[in-house]
């Protein structure tokens, strides 16, 4: 076992397994019972290379990934009669027998996503770089990454700007989330520039890298200059693939119960399943209660379409515009200099340009400017300004209707109810698309075992998803 490694970095990885050789990078120790189990995996000859990166062949089977996640964990439990380390008695079991690398996957129904770097620096910061991987069940020309993301610091939700907290979620199952991009942007499509008047999300560019090598998204120096690029799947005679990509480099406060929280899908902008949501999933960092800092599982959120942790913060985007001028809420609200000493008071609904944000603290402070005097300038609280409203109009996001099952329930191929296809658990995620004169409803299955099948249910059997 190779502590403190070099070598998972070069492949964007925590930690990997190649053959007797077991490679943990600088403080990635918990990750030796994972890998261990690959190495069984390894001597029992069951692993075969399915990709190559920068000429090493790599095993990514996501049913191996699976299964070392298990009897990873039952290995971690295991002393040694020795009464040596866990970590000593898995390295002295270790046996060279193949030279595949396993890194993990996180299918979805139409395809897969893939961390392929997702680092932190232990306090307020995780660096990822997402792809997803579009699968046979797709037929996109072009499919772009949108994100939401709840921002905490101390146990309270906040934003960096009066526009991004407007947008934000007041209440419900996606309380505290928003739309994860900057307020002077009016696409949904992260890192995307500015689209025009009357222009959709089909129009959105390939990406934003100004080079020649636009599928490198890492913007580390060993990477390229993009944060983000469009994928696609489908076949014109001829097939084309791509995959969609990201990178967010995202920081936030180190205090107790802080954290940034993600839920990533994929969205098909344009091609024949243009509006169509791929599947979603998690990341970020929490901070709990007692200051301890942990990265977020890069984990299955949706199979499908994406949970109102995504859905709530895209519905208030959709009636939302881009950041407009600044107004002051009160008399006598002290504008300050940069070492938040006070300049001189504004008015109540005195127009300012806003510049950017700055935390001190607990405390997000905006730097603004008074409209038509440059020279009126300084530092306010967040909560002393509000946004006027008077930006440009958003190019929305599609919102499907989601709605569960509340029971056990029979879904048929007939609006008699008598050919029965499957029985649908309780809050299976349906998408109604038609609602017969006999009450039953015509829905597609969006998430879960069984997505993708359609049918007839009763609708009395439905409620809405909140």
């Amino acid at each position: 076992v190779h502590h403190n490694s070099s070598k998972p970095a070069q492949l964007n990885a925590l930690a990997y397994t190649q053959g007797q050789d077991i490679h943990l990078g600088p403080g990635q120790e918990k990750h030796l019972p994972h890998e261990g189990w690959h190495a069984v995996q390894q001597m029992r000859g069951r692993v075969k290379p399915t990709m190559q990166a920068k000429g090493v062949s790599i095993n990514d089977d996501a049913s191996l990934e699976r299964e070392a996640d298990v009897m990873g964990s039952k290995s971690a439990a295991f002393v040694p009669a020795t009464g040596d380390s866990k970590a000593q008695g898995i390295e002295g079991s270790l046996t060279h027998l193949n030279a595949s690398i396993q890194m993990k996957r996180v299918p979805t129904h139409f395809g897969v996503f893939e961390d392929e770097k997702y680092t932190d620096n232990g306090s307020d910061n995780v660096v990822m770089v997402l792809k997803f991987e579009p699968g046979a069940k797709v037929n996109a020309t072009k499919i772009g990454l949108v994100q939401s993301v709840k921002n905490l610091n101390s146990g309270t939700s906040f934003a960096l700007d009066p526009q991004k907290e407007q947008r934000t979620v007041k209440s419900g199952t996606g309380a505290g989330f928003v739309t994860d991009r900057l307020t002077s942007r009016n696409t949904p499509i992260y890192g995307s520039d500015d689209l025009g008047v009357g222009k959709g999300l089909e129009d959105t560019k390939q990406d934003n890298n100004s080079t020649a090598n636009p599928t490198k998204v890492d913007t580390s120096a060993t990477g390229g200059n993009a944060t983000y690029q469009l994928g696609h799947r489908f076949n014109d005679g001829t097939p084309k693939k791509k995959d969609a990509k990201l990178y967010d480099n995202a920081t936030g406060f180190s205090t107790a119960n802080s954290g940034k929280i993600f839920e990533t899908t994929a969205l098909a902008l344009d091609g024949v399943q243009k509006t169509t949501y791929y599947g979603s999933v998690k990341w970020g960092y929490k901070v709990n209660a007692a200051g301890t800092f942990k990265k977020i599982d890069f984990d299955i959120v949706s199979m499908g379409v994406p949970s109102q942790i995504f859905l709530a913060p895209a519905t208030v985007w959709n009636s939302s515009k881009t950041r407009g001028t600044m107004v002051i809420k009160a008399n006598n609200t002290p504008i300050l200099n940069g070492s938040l000493v006070e300049k001189f008071k504004a008015a109540k609904d005195d127009e300012f340009i806003y510049k950017s944000s700055a935390k001190a603290g607990n405390q997000v402070y905006c730097f603004i400017e008074k409209k038509g005097d440059a020279t009126k300038n300084g530092m306010v609280k967040l909560q002393e300004i509000k946004d006027k409203g008077d930006g440009k109009d958003m190019v929305d996001l599609p919102v499907p209707i989601v709605m569960l099952t509340i029971k056990n329930v029979s879904l048929t191929s007939d609006v008699q109810g008598k050919k029965k296809i499957v029985d649908l658990p309780k809050d299976t995620r349906i998408k109604n698309t038609f609602c017969h004169i006999s009450g039953k409803y015509k829905i597609d299955v969006v998430d879960g075992a069984h997505i993708g099948k359609s049918g007839y249910v009763n609708g009395t059997d439905l409620i809405y998803e909140k």
